[in-house]
């Protein structure tokens, strides 16, 4: 996206309330994506998706962002671009929560039921976030966030069983 145009994050969210905005962290980026290749990079959620599979509602909804990102552009080439918000609401990377392990490496609890497919969702100290292997609850200890990429196979390899992350306006002025 060029720099000096400022994209409408607001008309995704006003046309498209299941899709959430989220900002790059590129201190904190492993592998190099689309959106790590400007310091203003970011992402537009529309599923959660397991790699490797196709879901209808999920490519319309992709079809649609790309629509809106389009005419946005177009618009803003022929100056004819709309007023934009003040400020725009995303989800900024906190921390990355790994798996419980044990002494060896071993995997030793689960993403526990009440947390999975809650993405997006307040969690709050002392909710339950991983159910061991011997049936205990392990629960969240950190200050309140938003969860993402829960128990999201793509993340396995990078010992990811979610990514915390602070709801915030950012400006668009």
């Amino acid at each position: 996206m060029c720099s000096n145009t400022k994209f409408d994050y607001n008309s995704i969210q006003k046309n498209m309330p299941e899709a959430r905005i989220i900002l790059s962290d590129m201190e904190h980026v492993q592998n190099k994506s689309l959106n790590s290749i400007s310091r203003f990079g970011i992402v537009i959620e529309v599923g959660p998706l397991p790699n490797a599979v196709l879901r209808h509602d999920l490519f319309e909804a992709t079809e649609k962002v790309v629509e809106l990102v389009v005419k946005f552009l177009t618009l803003s080439k022929t100056r004819e671009e709309p007023k934009l918000p003040e400020e725009v609401t995303v989800f900024k990377f906190r921390e990355k929560v790994p798996y419980p392990r044990d002494g060896e490496g071993e995997l030793t609890a689960m993403v526990h039921k009440d947390l999975q497919d809650r993405d997006y969702r307040l969690l709050e100290a002392s909710h339950p976030i991983f159910m061991t292997f011997q049936g205990e609850e392990i629960r969240y200890s950190s200050e309140p966030g938003y969860p993402i990429f829960i128990n999201e196979a793509a993340y396995y390899l990078e010992d990811t069983a979610f990514i915390i992350t602070d709801r915030v306006g950012v400006s668009l002025k």
